[in-house]
Parts: structure tokens; C-alpha cells; sequence
């Protein structure tokens, strides 16, 4: 599984920055060059996530590594539907070195959590659409820091050169509204499920836990960015920052309660 992993971490490695000379050099190299690495790191992020289901060991057992190995694989595979929808591979550039680093962070961890309720299927749903939802809410912010600096840029010398290397500020506007409604919906079903088996299994005991009331601010704060931006509320740089903030404070979920999270009240 390693050299999987490295040769995953290798092949979007690669891809990045093919895709990075790309935009510098504004030439354009042939379809399958830009393919062929990225397909290659996707084909080998499904062996490895393979491989780790099957050896994954006791039911009740959950490897920190697994979350790890899931966020990247959601970062990578909507920077690669992003390309095929849109033909933009600026997230790409972003994106891609963040599903690295995330692949690094797999091969590297070795905490594991043991819990009973880790054998319900309900459970690897809850992590897989919480941790899309966090990956998404990255993205949005990526987006929305790329629109503030291309705010700042077209005002200075360098308003053509802004031009060229990123995308209008009208599309990044629109891709952090998508990546936004992606983060909401996935985090706000990943919330759900996380309620229905705790309540399932423990009643309404423990639920103003410290980490169940951060995730459900978080998620109350996006979807009101979402409200405010469908009726105009905010808009362009206030959004941006917002969106940002937002980000940044709901890194603060991967910190709070770690393994203590579904133990019994």
C-alpha cells in the first residue's frame, strides 16, 4: 500500500506541475499529457483505498489514516471534475498539492479509535460526507482568497498578467457559490447521519457536545452565506472573507474531541 501511496503522491505531483507550466507559459501541451499523470494518481488513489478497505482490520476499529486517504480523494477527484466541466485547471494547481500533502498524511499516521458503534454502516457514511463537506468548504476558500488577491491585482500594474494566470472574477465568484452549496450540502448530510446513529444509540444524552454544537454552527454559518449571497446580502470581497473565516474556523473540528468523539455520555 506505501508504494501506492507514493506513487499517487508522485503522480499528482506531476500533474500539478504540468499543469503550472501550462498556465505560465500559456501553451497548451496535448490532452493526454495533461491526463495521463492525473489519471494515473486517481487509478492509484482507488488501489490504495482498496487495499486499505480489505485490510482494514477489526469492524470496530477506525484509523485516523482513513480520513486522510478520503479527504484527498475528494480534493483530487473534484479538481478533476472541475477540468472536465469547466476546462479550468487553476484548482488544479491548488488543489492538487493539498491531496499530496493529505496522501503523506496517510502513509504517516498510525492513530486508530475503537468504538462499537464503528461497525454500523451509518458510520463510514457520516465520515465520508463530513470530510467532503470540509474539502469542499476548502476549495470555496481557495476560491474565495484567489478573488480577493485578483481584486487587489487588477488595481495594480500587473492587471494583464492577473488576466492571464487566473480566472475571471466573475467565474471564481460562481465556483466558490459551487463549492459552497457542495460544502453545505455534503457537511449537512454528514451531520445528519452523525445524529441519527448517535441518537440511535445513546438517545438525545451528549448531544450539546462540544464538537456536535461547532459542527452544527459551521454548517448554520455557511448555509447563511448561501442565503445572503442568493439575495444579494453579500457579495464580492465581504463574501470572500467570510468564506475564509468560515474555513478557518471550522478547522478547528479536527481538534476538538479527536477519539473521544462518540464515546457514550
Amino acid at each position: 500500500m506505501n508504494m501506492l501511496l507514493v506513487l499517487t503522491g508522485l503522480a499528482y505531483t506531476l500533474a500539478t506541475l504540468t499543469r503550472l507550466g501550462r498556465k505560465i507559459s500559456g501553451k497548451s501541451p496535448p490532452e493526454h499529457a495533461l491526463w495521463l499523470t492525473l489519471g494515473l494518481g486517481l487509478l492509484a488513489h482507488l488501489a490504495a483505498a482498496g487495499l486499505f478497505l480489505t485490510g482494514a482490520g477489526a469492524a470496530d476499529h477506525f484509523p485516523s489514516r482513513a480520513a486522510f486517504l478520503l479527504a484527498a480523494g475528494v480534493v483530487a477527484g473534484a479538481c478533476a471534475a472541475l477540468e472536465i466541466w469547466t476546462q479550468e485547471t487553476f484548482f488544479s494547481i491548488f488543489g492538487l498539492p493539498v491531496a499530496v500533502i493529505l496522501v503523506g498524511f496517510t502513509g504517516l499516521t498510525s492513530e486508530v479509535w475503537q468504538n462499537p458503534l464503528f461497525q454500523e454502516r451509518w458510520f463510514l457514511a457520516h465520515v465520508a460526507a463530513a470530510v467532503a463537506g470540509e474539502c469542499f468548504f476548502l476549495l470555496a476558500a481557495v476560491s474565495a482568497g484567489t478573488y480577493l488577491f485578483m481584486v487587489r491585482r487588477l488595481k495594480s500594474k500587473n492587471r494583464l498578467r492577473a488576466i492571464q494566470f487566473f480566472p475571471p472574477l466573475a467565474q471564481l465568484d460562481r465556483f466558490t457559490m459551487l463549492f459552497l452549496r457542495s460544502g453545505v450540502l455534503a457537511f449537512g448530510l454528514g451531520i445528519a447521519i452523525g445524529a441519527y446513529g448517535w441518537v440511535g444509540a445513546f438517545g438525545l444524552a451528549g448531544l450539546w457536545s462540544a464538537k456536535k454544537v461547532l459542527s452544527a454552527a459551521v454548517f448554520a454559518f455557511f448555509a447563511a452565506l448561501l442565503v445572503a449571497r442568493q439575495r444579494q446580502w453579500l457579495v464580492g470581497p465581504r463574501l470572500s472573507l467570510l468564506t475564509i473565516a468560515g474555513f478557518v474556523v471550522s478547522l478547528s473540528l479536527v481538534l476538538v474531541d479527536r477519539g473521544t468523539h462518540w464515546m457514550a455520555p
